[in-house]
């Protein structure tokens, strides 16, 4: 019964501990959106500066994407996509918000997530996209975004264009790490029915059965 109990303790305890030593993750959702029209041929990523301006409807800003063109441009060799978010667009952009990489194979979303970083309400960001090799992004024809307009070359404004994009925020809820735990709790309870098991063969082996 002791070491029963002992068991008994022990799987609850890892299990505890394992739900807090998991990091838990929190929700990541779309913040900015256009995407509703999408024509291909927008800039190239390589030799253009290729931009969007943009304000976010949360303080934080947790990742962002952008759509690639298909045909005719071809996506043939995988490529490194990096997007930068700046507060100051130019020649040189500056004013480093947040950045992050992903490799492209394919036409479609390519979606890049970092942890999330701090902006203010009603303030106009930039968002720049390179890569390497070449990438082809796509535009929204009838620029419907009305918080923002593309950007060239580093001071050329368009306000009738507008990038196929989207950006992200972080919801500040916490996904629960509890299910990381059952794999620990089922460990303990197939340690009390391997107990269990042993106790009865040694009690009918005592009786002579």
């Amino acid at each position: 019964m002791r070491l029963t109990r002992v068991v008994m303790i022990t799987a609850g305890l890892l299990a505890v501990a394992f739900s807090y030593i998991l990091p838990a993750r929190a929700a990541t959702l779309v913040d900015q959106n256009d995407s509703n029209n999408i024509a291909v041929g927008l800039c190239n990523t390589v030799g253009t500066l290729c931009g969007q301006s943009f304000q976010q409807d949360h303080t934080n800003i947790a990742g962002a994407g952008v759509y690639i063109s298909g045909a005719p441009y071809i996506v043939t060799d995988p490529s490194t996509l990096t997007i930068s978010i700046y507060s100051a667009y130019g020649s040189s952009p500056s004013g480093l918000i947040a950045q992050g990489s992903i490799s492209v194979s394919t036409a479609g979303w390519a979606d890049i997530y970092w942890t999330s970083a701090t902006v203010a309400l009603a303030t106009t960001y930039y968002m720049v996209v390179t890569s390497s090799p070449d990438l082809v992004l796509s535009w929204d024809p009838e620029a419907t975004y009305p918080n923002g307009n593309l950007l060239l070359g580093g001071s050329t404004d368009f306000p009738s264009y507008d990038m196929v994009f989207r950006t992200y925020y972080d919801d500040g809820s916490i996904a629960a790490p509890l299910p990381a735990a059952f794999p620990l709790f089922a460990s303990g309870l197939g340690a009390l029915g391997l107990l269990g098991w042993r106790r009865k063969r040694k009690n009918a082996a005592a009786i002579g059965v």
